[in-house]
């Protein structure tokens, strides 16, 4: 009776090996190495060798320890009395294995980083995709930003001298009236002689008088009725912009009303027509190359309209 009481005192349990107190605890709860196992989901090899205190055959002193302590916690035991019977049996302090963390850490670590940097790859491969695109559009800008203070924007009042000056190509003299045209129409009848001073430095001496000496708002009539024969504008006022292109080009055009006409990427090759209450404003993202017909007659577009690539105008 003393003998039994004494091998289950926490004296004498303390004085048993590890593998003796794992072992004692699964007969107790009459427990089998296999179910223990299959609870555990562990070879029944290794529990044997823990109970024969076997560690060097289960491994690395860290997995000695995990084994151990499920297994303590599977039949019962109390984990830190077990550790302490294993270190008296190893003469080993109570210290992790360091060196199997330090080969093991660095691994999940660099598993974990697997996604981050992925994520970052794609996310710099977007932005270069996007900066291509951005690049070969001709650096398109995402808004007209049409502004009065922008001094890019050139009105049709820059370029109505111009196309009317054209027109008279096929009248009697017509390049003497170009000539007069280009020095500045007279704004009072006591201009006219200093003008027509002008006129006789660079015009032949068989200048027609009569071209000479016409009155200013005579003159300024037909102008303005040449033209808009030569624009052929509608009668509703509707004012027909076709834009032809060599490059691919950002295109945006608005009416008068801030109408959107046009607002997309224009491939090469193309001619966009658009219809629209004047005046219209319109950017090009590449000008280069681009023609631009205005009612069917070619509107060339203004160096001062341009910043390297980009156009930004205004057609009246």
């Amino acid at each position: 009776m003393t003998e039994a009481t004494d091998k289950g005192s926490p004296a004498s349990e303390k004085l048993q090996s590890a593998g003796e107190q794992l072992r004692r605890a699964r007969e107790s709860r009459n427990l089998t190495i296999q179910q223990v196992a299959q609870a555990l989901h562990l070879d029944p090899w290794i529990l044997e060798a823990l109970e024969q205190n076997r560690f060097k055959d289960v491994g690395a002193p860290v997995f000695v320890k995990g084994h151990m302590r499920k297994y303590a916690a599977e039949v019962g035991l109390d984990a830190q009395q077990l550790m302490e019977a294993y270190y008296r049996a190893e003469d080993t302090p109570e210290t992790p294995g360091l060196v199997t963390d330090t080969f093991t850490r660095p691994g999940s670590d660099q598993r974990g980083r697997w996604p981050i940097i992925v994520v970052s790859g794609l996310i710099v491969l977007l932005i270069m995709l996007a900066a291509f695109v951005w690049l070969r559009a001709g650096g398109m800008p995402s808004f007209m930003g049409f502004g009065d203070d922008e001094a890019a924007i050139v009105t049709a009042a820059n370029q109505s001298p111009a196309a009317p000056v054209r027109q008279d190509d096929e009248q009697p003299g017509g390049e003497d009236v170009i000539r007069i045209a280009d020095s500045g129409t007279p704004s009072s009848p006591e201009d006219m002689p200093d003008a027509a001073a002008e006129a006789d430095v660079a015009l032949p001496e068989k200048l027609p008088q009569a071209v000479v000496v016409a009155e200013p708002e005579t003159s300024a009539a037909a102008v303005e009725g040449d033209a808009e024969a030569a624009r052929g504008r509608s009668d509703d006022g509707q004012m027909r912009v076709s834009i032809s292109l060599q490059n691919d080009s950002w295109l945006e055009i608005y009416d008068a009303d801030n109408r959107r006409l046009f607002f997309d990427l224009a491939r090469s090759g193309t001619t966009r027509n658009v219809t629209g209450k004047p005046p219209l404003q319109v950017l090009l993202g590449n000008a280069e190359d681009a023609r631009v017909r205005v009612d069917g007659s070619v509107w060339p577009i203004p160096a001062a309209a341009r910043r390297g690539k980009t156009a930004r105008f205004t057609i009246r």
